[in-house]
């Protein structure tokens, strides 16, 4: 154990992929904490294709079927509709977020992992 947390602290925490590499730290306030849209959207065209490995032309198929309804969407945001509303829970802990990050460089690395840490879930 003592290895890998050696490991974890020259890598991770003050090595070439320090926290400010890490997404939750990157990321803007307007920008995702996670992938995890990305891994619905992979999500939604494994179901769109119904099998693992689709052919080429299967892919392109289903491709413009997401480029239409990705214009649709921004045409009726265009229009004025509403984006789907956030939870609130989700825009609370954005915010409780985002005070940590604005002092990343005031508190010490320890202080931001435990306060990022108090507000995501595994």
């Amino acid at each position: 154990m003592d290895e890998f947390v050696t490991y974890f602290e020259e890598t991770w925490l003050v090595g070439n992929f320090g926290p400010r590499l890490w997404i939750i730290f990157s990321s803007d306030a307007s920008s995702p904490r996670t992938n995890n849209h990305l891994e619905g959207w992979h999500n939604k065209l494994k179901r769109i294709a119904r099998k693992a490995h689709p052919n080429v032309f299967e892919l392109v198929k289903i491709f413009k079927q997401e480029q239409s309804s990705t214009e649709v969407s921004i045409a009726q945001l265009e229009a004025g509709s509403q984006p789907p509303k956030r939870a609130k829970k989700s825009v609370e802990k954005d915010n409780k977020i985002g005070e940590i990050k604005s002092r990343f460089d005031q508190i010490s690395l320890e202080e931001n992992i435990r306060g990022i840490s108090a507000h995501t879930a595994i």
